[in-house]
């Protein structure tokens, strides 16, 4: 398997392969009250905690946990997400508020309710949702300054829309970027040793003491990085900005902006909407999806069809190793690559695939963004 958002439309596309790759997910005023503070908690005592804390930590926050479902012209989508404030915001990712039409969230309790999109940020991959009519009480949240490499966490998730779920699991690295889109770069993420399903996008990723130190954005699997699964999440001290700024702009927001249609919501217009600097027409681009392995080596989780890397046969799962030459351990090294690279020009992929080595050229083209 190969690197993947977690949420998705899991019993309508081929097994939960993706709505969109992201590899998604806040300092103005907040509005009303928000989060609840929990108090200091060090990473030494939560390295410490009994063999059942992860369990404890679940289910003190999974009322404040929500599964999402969206309504799609091809079957609903599943994500997972959080009750922000006691004014019901709840905190998703965009590449699972952006799926489709109607949103509905279903509580640890099974209560469904509807749900209306407040805000989102496809550059962050984070969006904010507001519940119909009484809200779960809000999460405690935590911060990830004070994680440590090999701190247990668990994620909580809907996986395969299956309902809510935890995932035990440890901390694997710091400040890992991730390509989540041919235009889009997540930097600051944190590597979880941990299994992340579809679905699991959006959900909290929890300390020992039940506290959000995360949100669940994307996932790769054992077979593109040898070295078990590894999920990344964007700390939540990065995330609250965003989350802040979506919830005051919608304050001030006129009442008919609150009804939009569906189709303004494809995450492609907005992510050409979100960053019109980076999505140039001229632009040349291989037309992958890639996150670093943290061996020194790129994974790629998805190959966009008709782009120069699919004309070349580069595949879901590939290693790149080089790209002209150059080691290629971060995305950085392969943007840089790309970006001296012009238009018809080739760049020379060394790629690990079934664990052989190969060489694949890719012409580049120019980007064909395309708005409507």
């Amino acid at each position: 398997m190969a690197l993947n958002r977690t949420d998705t439309r899991c019993r309508t596309d081929t097994r939960c392969a993706g709505v969109r790759a992201t590899i998604a997910v806040i300092a103005l005023v907040m509005i009303g009250a928000g989060a609840l503070a929990a108090p200091a908690f060090g990473a030494a005592e939560c390295r410490r905690a009994a063999p059942g804390a992860l369990d404890a930590a679940a289910r003190r926050a999974i009322a404040s946990v929500v599964a999402i479902e969206i309504a799609t012209a091809r079957g609903p989508a599943h994500g997972a997400g959080f009750v922000w404030d006691r004014a019901g915001h709840v905190v998703t990712n965009h590449h699972v508020a952006a799926a489709g039409g109607p949103i509905t969230v279903v509580t640890a309790d099974g209560r469904r309710r509807t749900a209306r999109r407040v805000g989102s940020s496809a550059a962050a991959d984070l969006a904010v949702l507001k519940i119909a009519g009484p809200a779960p009480p809000p999460v405690a949240l935590g911060s990830a300054g004070g994680l440590a490499r090999r701190e247990p966490v668990v994620a909580l998730g809907n996986p395969f829309g299956g309902g809510l779920t935890p995932s035990p699991g440890r901390v694997d690295g710091f400040h890992r970027s991730i390509m989540t889109g041919p235009w889009t770069r997540l930097d600051g993420m944190i590597a979880l040793d941990l299994t992340l399903h579809p679905g699991h996008s959006g959900g909290p990723v929890l300390d020992c003491r039940g506290r959000v130190v995360a949100v669940s954005t994307a996932a790769a699997s054992a077979a593109a990085t040898g070295a078990g699964r590894l999920g990344f999440a964007q700390p939540i001290d990065q995330a609250a900005r965003v989350i802040r700024r979506l919830i005051a702009a919608d304050a001030g927001a006129p009442a008919h902006a609150h009804a939009r249609p569906a189709s303004a919501f494809n995450p492609f217009r907005a992510a050409l909407a979100a960053a019109p600097a980076r999505t140039a027409p001229d632009r040349p681009r291989l037309g992958l999806y890639v996150a670093p392995t943290g061996q020194g080596a790129l994974v790629v989780h998805r190959v966009i069809p008709g782009t120069p890397a699919a004309a070349a046969g580069a595949r879901v799962g590939d290693l790149i190793t080089h790209a002209n030459g150059r080691n290629a351990p971060s995305v950085e090294t392969l943007i840089a690559t790309v970006a001296a690279t012009r238009g018809g020009e080739p760049v020379r992929l060394r790629v690990v695939r079934a664990g052989r080595a190969r060489n694949i050229t890719v012409v580049l083209g120019a980007s064909t963004a395309r708005r409507g």
